[in-house]
């Protein structure tokens, strides 16, 4: 399945305005003396800046390998961080959809690098034929779009699940939530096109 160069060029411009704005949020928080969630805002902004590289690949700025490394650490990152607070009891959900994000990114950049030389499209794009595992893509994809769902929700007050509440004492968090909806739509649409 070939996606449309409007709709990916769209979907590079939300996530680069997402990095933008992650970046501005984290800024202020540090001028400020604000709390903000250092890690979810620096992951954010890596995401959006990969993310748009992956969409248009002409603005790609973070070779396959390291994207790969970046974020399976990422990833593991945030897995740990879910299980710590398991033990605790204060797990977050939203620390669940950073492990699939980062689990999604890392796929996407392992799918690239295993094209072989010139693997800059996205999955199902340029490289359909190549040896990839779509029912993974297909299923982080559909992971994604449940996140996206259950934060949109939660942002709209219609879930059992607290709204919004990474804290009020936060900076916006109404649109750190938009931007978790953002970014898990993002990467979902070229990752069904591995269907």
């Amino acid at each position: 399945m070939v996606n449309p160069a409007w709709l990916m060029l769209g979907l590079a411009v939300v996530t680069l305005s997402t990095a933008v704005y992650c970046a501005g949020r984290l800024g202020y928080a540090l001028a400020r003396r604000r709390p903000t969630d250092r890690a979810v805002d620096t992951f954010h902004i890596a995401m959006g800046v990969a993310m748009a590289g992956m969409l248009v690949p002409s603005w790609s700025a973070i070779p396959n390998r390291a994207g790969l490394l970046l974020f399976g650490a990422a990833a593991a990152w945030f897995a740990a961080t879910l299980i710590r607070g398991w033990h605790r009891g204060s797990a977050s959900a939203a620390h669940a959809g950073h492990v699939l994000g980062g689990a999604a990114m890392a796929y996407m950049f392992w799918s690239m690098q295993s094209a072989g030389p010139g693997g800059t499209a996205m999955p199902g794009m340029a490289h359909a034929g190549s040896e990839q595992l779509p029912a993974v893509g297909v299923l982080l994809a559909l992971g994604l779009l449940g996140y996206a769902w259950w934060t949109a929700l939660r942002l709209a007050g219609l879930s059992s699940a607290p709204a919004v509440a990474v804290g009020h004492h936060l900076v916006t968090p109404r649109l750190a939530a938009c931007c978790e909806v953002a970014m898990s739509v993002a990467m979902a649409v070229p990752l069904i096109g591995l269907a």
